[in-house]
Parts: structure tokens; C-alpha cells; sequence
């Protein structure tokens, strides 16, 4: 649950400096086109669903131990 937070906190973030640069560059570059919104999605959904993977597969494995076994293992 902590890292699907940090990891929204950062896309959001992310997509937001993303819009206002693009906003920013459009006004001092010439012949700079509106951002792909499809590109946008891809870009940013790419690194999220690693993020994701990363926190879930030691979760779901944690999931599967037995507590007392892992307490007299120390």
C-alpha cells in the first residue's frame, strides 16, 4: 500500500512537470507540436507498472510464510 502511494505521488508529479514544460518549451520553441496524449499514458503507465511488480512480488511472497517458522529461523 506505501509504495502504490509513493509510486502515484511521482506519476502525478511527474505528468504535471511533464504539461508545464511542454507549455513552457511550446512558448520559446517554434514549431513545437501539443504533447501525444497516448504517448503521455504509455510513458507514465510503463514505470508504474514496474513500480508496482517491484512491491508486489515480495509482498505476495511474504503472504506465504508461516510466522512461527520465520521467528524460530531467527
Amino acid at each position: 500500500m506505501q509504495a502504490s502511494q509513493s509510486v502515484g505521488v511521482g506519476a502525478l508529479a511527474g505528468v504535471a512537470v511533464g504539461v508545464w514544460l511542454s507549455a513552457l518549451l511550446g512558448r520559446m520553441l517554434t514549431n513545437v507540436v501539443e504533447p501525444d496524449m497516448p504517448t503521455g499514458i504509455a510513458a507514465a503507465a510503463v514505470p508504474v507498472s514496474t513500480a508496482t511488480l517491484a512491491a508486489a512480488i515480495p509482498a505476495l511472497r511474504v503472504l506465504t510464510l508461516d510466522p512461527v517458522e520465520a521467528l524460530r529461523a531467527d
